[in-house]
């Protein structure tokens, strides 16, 4: 007989804490967005300082230092920053 689910299994987040390395499987499959920031960024010809001008034009107070720590995995997007991006 299966025991009842843990809130971390419905909520989808049963991997987290299931092993010793489950720290760094979280830390790599929290900042998927950073990278793909960065690549298009640097395709598009914008410096980081000319896309946190865009972006804050469009709504999000962010500031040239704040897309920076994005882009190197120091801070992650929420859904709503997801959106103005």
């Amino acid at each position: 007989m299966h025991s009842a689910p843990s809130a971390e299994q419905e909520s989808g987040n049963a991997w987290v804490g299931s092993s010793s390395n489950s720290g760094a499987m979280a830390a790599i499959s929290q900042n998927l967005v950073g990278p793909q920031v960065r690549r298009l960024r640097t395709e598009a010809g914008l410096s980081q300082e000319a896309l946190a001008a865009k972006l804050q034009v469009a709504g999000w107070d962010l500031s040239r230092g704040g897309l920076s720590k994005i882009e190197a995995g120091l801070r992650r997007v929420n859904d709503a920053e997801l959106w103005v991006l």
